[in-house]
């Protein structure tokens, strides 16, 4: 009974029973003429259907089909495959596949074929020839000669017989599948003529056998099914997990009848050679059953009315009631136990119920719940199952069976990411455990009052569902038994937009929460946080979200309508293996002080692309937020690569320290001034003023820690530097070339690959060189061309203490000016001269 519960509710094969099964009839057949003929003719194998198992009943039937099904109801299949190779017609080869089946129907006398020698296999066959092989096939020739012969006697006879009952069609016309089927089983049943009396003057009488009784060892049957193995009504002891009892009787089963517990049943029973009944078929008598079933979406409530238990339920958009009988057995997960109004009451759970009156007084005296646990599993043993929420089942400690679809399985066939509906016996001791491998992919492209429509198909979800879902996500649900959706497998994520996360944090009532953020338009914004939000893919409360936020951290976000955060993604960390996955919000590398490349427009081996985000989260107190432009040539960079596409190009990048280092491209820069003053976002900063290319420039410092020396002192007039400028224009980082306040020290320094700085006396000029000691040592000779720019510096003058000047003002050391010279030389080449006094 719980598998069709299950199955026709939701069409997902739930068989709930130990027993074998056979094969299901189709669904094109039931509630039509067809169901039971056509189930009758399946069950004894006289009709099969198509590679996809349908029985197109609407479509036209071949010659050598008919023959087919003649010879099998004759039980006679045995033999067709024995006369295989046969040579009776010239248009039927040794290997055709009805060869030995027309054979034997042609010994037997029930087909013939069309005077020149061909049998037409293929050919459709008509109303008349389709009646003629069953009335010969039941033993009417004789009557049907006497009656006129081919066609007219032998339709007269059919008719006479009710083989002809609820068989439509034209004598001469093609006759369909579906009525050959009718007409085939209403001959089944059709006593049998035989011959009687022999000699010259046989005689022939109509017997009390049937090709059903006779020919299958067969019978029909009705009664009600009160046993399935462990499954009963009240009262009935159970049976064998291989057998059923109807009525008072027993049978063998190989057929699944444990949906029709309880069922007044039209069963079909066959003997085997050990003359022991088997049950081959049980279709539910639709005259004296009447059956209801009821999802927990359609369920409203369970109350008592009058005395009576009165079930509220919706069909079609209208509210309807289901009374139940004040006798009424419950078989709960396949076991009787006494009536229990509580186990009715399926709102919010995984449970289906199904009704059924067998005396057709409008109330419902067998009634059954089906109640499950969903568990996504982790993993698994021949021994346990354990599921991604850690709940284990030992397998050791129970009886079990363990499904998938109607094939039984082990334990260890089970796979991370499968859902198993385990149905627990009352007592606990036996779980029946239903795997499903099913999922669904696609765009949420509506949430519903039960679920989600996934690319325009509503799912619903189980009981157990508690994931944050939202518009436009790419999902990939798992999918129980039912086809509900139990669990997420994998979320593509829907970024609204990527933070810079600085802080988290839940008012002091704790009703709201909120994250501080630099959201990538650069801009610093404080958003709350929706009551739920699904972080990293699970339905969290806002205040948890909250506890598990890291401040200082990159986060992918999606707002909701209401413009509060619905979902929350921090970055899934593949930096060791560099993984690319373009499913999931991940970081992809880690970078230490790597170069770029303005040239190739490479981070290293990233590519930085005009839609790549750039957070400059170098100063933690002053995050930016630009693009590639941010990135100067050359300049080496320590941070975090997000999102990256198989292409190697980066979605985001978190810049968390810039070596803001000048090359040696940079020029020599003299401190004219320095000040404190505001930068263009309203900012405490320093403002420097240089000279530099042979002019004045004033800048910005990136903060107020830049413009300083070695010792910690601020930059000061006459101090000769070298400075690197962020995509802003501040000075973002220097090098200090020569500190005024120790200008009595010589030195000659290389700072950096293929730049040198000379600094001391001038022993000699020349006019395109200079002769140049330095603390006493041999001088060096020093070409000056026409392309070197000039300064000079006097740290005491009180007025003009830096400014631009030639090659005649450069002088001689003298101890009463005591003047020295600085040289800065980069491969070779003299870049800048600066007279300093």
């Amino acid at each position: 009974m719980n598998k069709k519960i299950i199955t026709s509710l939701l069409a997902a094969g739930f068989a709930m029973s130990s027993l074998p099964v056979l094969a299901k009839v189709p669904e094109e057949i039931k509630g039509t003429k067809y169901e039971e003929p056509v189930s009758v003719l399946a069950a004894f194998k006289i009709m099969n259907g198509d590679e996809n198992g349908e029985f197109r009943l609407d479509d036209t039937i071949i010659r050598s089909e008919v023959t087919k099904m003649a010879v099998t109801a004759l039980g006679m299949q045995d033999a067709a495959e024995s006369s295989k190779g046969n040579h009776d017609y010239l248009d039927v080869s040794e290997d055709h596949w009805a060869n030995g089946y027309i054979s034997i129907a042609t010994g037997l006398g029930l087909v013939e074929g069309d005077g020149d020698g061909n049998f037409r296999p293929n050919d459709k066959i008509t109303y008349r020839e389709a009646v003629t092989i069953m009335v010969r096939a039941t033993g009417y020739e004789q009557s049907a000669l006497q009656k006129g012969g081919y066609p007219s006697g032998y339709i007269s006879v059919a008719s006479e017989n009710a083989m002809l009952n609820g068989v439509s069609g034209t004598s001469e016309k093609e006759i369909s599948r579906g009525n050959v089927a009718v007409l085939t089983n209403n001959a089944l049943e059709t006593k049998k003529m035989e011959q009687t009396g022999f000699g010259d003057r046989p005689s022939y009488s109509v017997v009390d056998k049937t090709l059903l009784s006779d020919n299958l060892s067969a019978k029909k049957i009705t009664g009600q099914i009160k046993a399935v193995g462990k499954m009963t009504l009240s009262g009935v002891s159970p049976v064998n997990d291989d057998s059923v009892m109807i009525g008072n009787e027993i049978y063998k089963s190989e057929y699944n009848a444990n949906d029709l517990l309880g069922h007044n049943v039209i069963a079909y029973v066959q003997k085997d050679k050990y003359n022991e009944e088997h049950l081959i078929l049980a279709l539910s008598n639709k005259q004296t059953n009447t059956a209801l079933d009821i999802s927990p979406e359609l369920f409203r409530s369970i109350e008592t009315k009058n005395g009576v238990d009165v079930i509220t339920y919706y069909e079609g958009g209208k509210s309807k009631t289901a009374s139940i009988a004040s006798n009424a057995q419950l078989i709960y997960n396949n076991r009787n136990i006494d009536y229990d109004k509580a186990k009715l009451n399926i709102q919010d759970k995984n449970a289906y119920i199904s009704l059924l009156d067998t005396n057709s007084d409008s109330k419902y005296d067998v009634v059954f719940v089906t109640e499950y646990e969903n568990i996504i599993v982790e993993s698994a043993t021949s021994s346990k199952i354990t599921g991604t929420n850690q709940k284990v089942i030992r397998l050791d400690d129970i009886d079990y069976k363990l499904y998938q679809g109607f094939n039984e399985i082990r334990p260890t066939d089970l796979r991370k990411w499968d859902v198993i509906s385990v149905v627990k016996s009352p007592t606990d001791d036996y779980h029946e455990i239903y795997m499903s491998r099913n999922t669904v992919k696609g765009k949420v492209t509506s949430i519903t009052k039960n679920g989600f429509k996934v690319d325009g198909t509503e799912y619903i979800t189980a009981a157990e569902f508690d994931s944050a879902v939202s518009l436009g996500d790419t999902v990939e649900f798992c999918l129980d038994v039912n086809s509900k959706i139990s669990a997420i497998k994998n979320v593509a994520i829907t970024v609204d937009s990527y933070g810079y996360l600085t802080n988290a944090y839940t008012s002091e009532n704790g009703d709201t929460s909120y994250v501080k953020l630099v959201e990538k338009s650069g801009e610093k914004a404080t958003l709350e946080l929706a009551s739920k939000v699904k972080f990293n893919g699970v339905s969290t409360k806002a205040e948890d979200v909250v506890k598990g936020l890291e401040k200082n951290t990159l986060i992918a976000y999606v707002k909701n309508s209401s413009n509060n955060i619905s979902e929350i993604d921090t970055a899934i960390d593949k930096s060791n293996s560099g993984t690319i996955d373009t499913d999931n919000f991940t970081l992809n590398k880690k970078l230490e002080a790597v170069e770029y490349n303005s040239g190739t427009s490479k981070l290293g081996d990233v590519r930085i692309t005009n839609d790549t985000i750039v957070f400059d989260a170098s100063n933690i107190d002053n995050i930016s937020v630009g693009s590639k432009s941010l990135f100067a040539d050359k300049q080496k960079y320590t941070g975090l690569v997000y999102d990256m596409t198989e292409k190697l190009e980066a979605g985001v990048v978190v810049i968390t320290e810039t070596e803001y280092t000048p090359d040696i491209s940079s020029q020599s820069a003299v401190v004219i001034d320095i000040s404190s003053g505001l930068n263009n976002d309203g900012e405490d900063t320093d403002i420097v003023t240089l000279l530099v290319d042979g002019k004045e420039t004033t800048l910005n410092a990136k903060d107020k820690n830049i413009l300083v020396k070695g010792n910690g002192a601020k930059l000061d007039l006459g101090d000769i530097i070298q400075y690197k400028t962020n995509s802003k224009g501040e000075i973002a980082g220097i090098r200090v070339l020569l500190d005024i306040d120790a200008k009595d020290t010589e030195f000659i320094n290389e700072p950096i690959d293929d730049m040198t700085v000379v600094y001391g006396k001038v022993e000699k000029v020349f006019d395109d060189s200079l002769n140049v000691s330095v603390n006493g040592a041999s001088a060096k000779n020093y070409e000056i061309d026409n392309n070197v720019r000039i300064y000079s510096i006097d740290s005491d003058a009180s007025i003009k203490g830096v400014e631009v000047a030639e090659f005649g003002d450069i002088a001689v050391f003298d101890e009463d000016d005591n003047n020295r010279i600085f040289i800065r030389i980069v491969n070779h080449n003299v870049k800048e001269v600066i007279i300093v006094k």
